[in-house]
């Protein structure tokens, strides 16, 4: 079997699984494709899924997006989110001012920064970002510029 057909074997069998929604399973699958044929590999597959999922079911790719974090794939998250931020910079927006990232790579976005993200985003594509991000008012961000480091004054 050559490499394309074995991807895209990999690639039907894990849609198959993320549409049971499933987290046992799809954690059990995981760990044998990872014992199998590599860490890095299987996270290929399971971004390429996630990915096909992304434009034919919108049920399970939120489902996906928002279970990924309990099996050893995270990388998945942190890749749409660094496509994501990379797309913002490209966009002219600034990190800190627009758009922040948590400590689990959830993007916090200001309105403005939404806006000119799902400015001509596809479907599929806006479901995605969508998953990995949340706006806040910009008050946020001004609050977060507006602070300053103090020395505290200690008392002889």
């Amino acid at each position: 079997m050559n490499n394309v057909k074995f991807f895209n074997l990999l690639l039907e069998l894990m849609v198959h699984i993320l549409k049971l929604q499933n987290k046992a399973i799809l954690k059990s699958v995981e760990e044998l494709l990872t014992d199998l044929i590599g860490f890095e590999y299987t996270s290929d597959i399971l971004m390429a899924a996630v990915l096909q999922l992304s434009e034919t079911d919108a049920d399970t790719c939120r489902w996906a997006l928002r279970n990924l974090h309990d099996i050893q794939h995270l990388d998945v998250i942190e890749e749409l989110t660094e496509f994501t931020v990379k797309k913002l910079i490209a966009r002219g927006l600034m990190f800190g001012r627009d758009f922040s990232i948590t400590s689990n790579s959830r993007l916090i976005l200001n309105r403005n920064a939404m806006d000119a993200l799902m400015a001509g985003t596809s479907t599929a594509d806006s479901l995605l970002l969508e998953e990995i991000s949340q706006v806040v008012e910009s008050t946020f961000f001004k609050q977060k510029q507006n602070l300053t480091l103090t020395t505290p004054q200690i008392d002889n």
